[in-house]
Formats: C-alpha cells, structure tokens, sequence
C-alpha cells in the first residue's frame, strides 16, 4: 500500500513538473513567435521582455516590447509598448485561425526622427511595402518563412492602444534641430484580419498596426509636423496601399506642450503660434519658424490690400 502511495505522489510530481514545464515553452514559443514576426515585418530588431499565458485565467499579457531604430538614427528606439492583453482560451491558441475579441495596447512611444535627406520612418515604410506586394505568402496561403507566427493567422475584432506618445525629431538640411511632442489618447482598429484569406500572419498582423499609428500621426499631428516631413509619411503610407484594409480611428483629444502647459491641439490658434515664433517656446525651432511665417503672412495680406487700396486711389 506504501508504494502505491508512493507511486501516486510520484506520478502527480511528473504531472505538475511537465505541466510547468509545458506552459513556460508555451510562453517562450509565442514570445518568439512575436519577436520573429516584428523584426521582419520591420526590418530592425524587436525584442520582447516577457509574454505570459494564462492557462487557467484564459488571457495573455506582454510586456516591455521594444523596436530598434534603425542605424544611423540617436533614440535608442524606434517604438516602445510598455504592455499588451487580450482575453482568449488556450484551446483557440492551438487553432490554425486565432480569434480576439479585443487586444489591448498601452504606453506605446514613438520617435521619429529625421537627418538631412533621411529619415527612420522612411526606413521602416520601405519594410512594410514587401506585405502590399504579398512577398509574405506562399503559394497555398501559408505564410513564408520569416514571417513567423508559427503558420498561424489573426482575427481581431478590437485593438485598441492608449496613450500612445510621439517625439518628433527633425534635422532638415541646414537647420536646426526640431522637437515636436504630440500625444494621442487612443487609436482604435476594427475587424482586423476579416479580409478575404481570413486573417493575417503575425508580421502582417505588426505592419497593419505600424501603419495605423503612422497614420493617425499624420492625420492628427495639424500643422506641429512640418509640411515636407507630412509629404513623406503621407506618400510612404499611401505606398502601401490598403494594407489589411484597417483604417485607424483617435478617439479624445490629441493634444502637446506649450510652454509647459497641455494643450488640445484645435486650441493652438495662429496668436499662439505667432507668440512662441516671438517669444519662443517648448516646441522648439519647428513651430517657432511655423508663428513666424504665419506672422508674415498676415503681414504680407494687409500689404497687399493697402496696395490695392492706393490703386484705386485718383
């Protein structure tokens, strides 16, 4: 009777060690899953802290996701995300189509940065166009290798990112150094994955959500980015055409800083812009050569109507 005892505590210890055992590789096998399919979607080295699966509450939670810059940029990175869940079963993880109801994202920070004639959002957005052309699928529909995800696709009803943080660092040819700070409260995307193919490998899975953040910077940003630095990003998003067919929508107010005080950007009035272009202020060269133009250009508008007005003096 004592060695069945025995036997018995020795198969439960088996059990629970190769149990353990199985959900730490579950862990690190989607960890790398997610690794492998950023850094080639991107381009630039993604690394991810930790990602855990939990069995018996039905979630997953990341943390710490980090994207390299690319060479020859000054921030030690190109994108930050502090974290990441999503609800789903354990059962559904094994399925050749993953389904999320929601993922959610928070913290992410993004630094673009731009030096004379280049910059590392153009770098990235050349990456990104290899999915447009669908260089990512083979010739049954399965992604290639290098895409990761382990063969499997995504479907995903809401992904949503709070607090995501822009820096914007501009060097154009001959000038001095610009730094914008725009922060978005949320960016929202909808169905992603519910495409014809039904769903998305996880590299396209990161392309579609670099462009929506991309997007949302250029569409939100106002006139705080530069208009050559909006042409670029506008061009290299439109080069990638309707990738995933997702279109990111910012839900609140984005606002920035001046002179050390929040502000939504729809209350940053050409006065304001004029002020800081005089006085100068926290956004730096960028909006201060932006309140100046502005200045002369309501200077330049009541030259001319003076002009006119004389004209039509005798």
């Amino acid at each position: 009777m004592k060695k069945v005892k025995r036997l018995v505590a020795v198969g439960v210890v088996v059990l629970v060690v190769g149990a353990g055992t199985g959900f730490v590789l579950i862990d690190r096998i989607a960890r790398a899953a997610v690794e492998a399919g950023a850094t080639y979607a991107l381009g630039v080295k993604t690394t991810l802290q930790s990602l855990d699966v939990g069995v018996t509450t039905g979630s997953v939670s990341l943390g710490k996701l980090n994207i390299a810059n690319p060479p020859g940029f000054d921030a030690p990175r190109f994108m930050s995300l502090v974290s990441g869940s999503v609800a789903v079963s354990l059962s559904t993880l094994m399925e050749h189509t993953v389904t999320f109801p929601e993922l959610k994202l928070a913290a992410l920070e993004l630094n673009l940065e731009r030096k004379g004639t280049s910059a590392n959002y153009k770098v990235i957005l050349d990456e990104l166009k290899k999915f447009e052309s669908n260089e990512t699928v083979g010739t049954k529909g399965s992604p290639k290798s290098g895409s990761s995800g382990g063969g499997r696709v995504f479907v995903i009803s809401l992904v949503s990112i709070d607090g995501v943080r822009v820096k914007v660092d501009l060097l154009p040819v001959g000038g001095k150094l610009t730094r914008v700070p725009i922060e978005i409260p949320r960016i929202e995307l909808r169905n992603v994955g519910t495409g014809p193919g039904g769903g998305v490998e996880m590299g396209k899975l990161v392309a579609i959500l670099m462009r929506a953040v991309l997007e949302a910077v250029v569409r939100e940003g106002g006139g705080l980015i530069p208009g050559d630095i909006a042409g670029e990003l506008r061009a290299g998003i439109e080069s990638l055409g309707n990738l995933g067919g997702v279109t990111a929508k910012v839900v609140g107010d984005v606002t920035t800083v001046v002179d050390g005080q929040v502000m939504k950007l729809g209350e940053v009035s050409a006065d304001t812009l004029k002020k800081i272009g005089s006085e100068g202020g926290a956004l730096g060269e960028g909006v201060k050569d932006a309140g100046k133009k502005i200045g002369e250009g309501l200077g330049g508008l009541i030259k001319k109507k003076e002009e006119k007005v004389d004209e039509k003096k005798p």
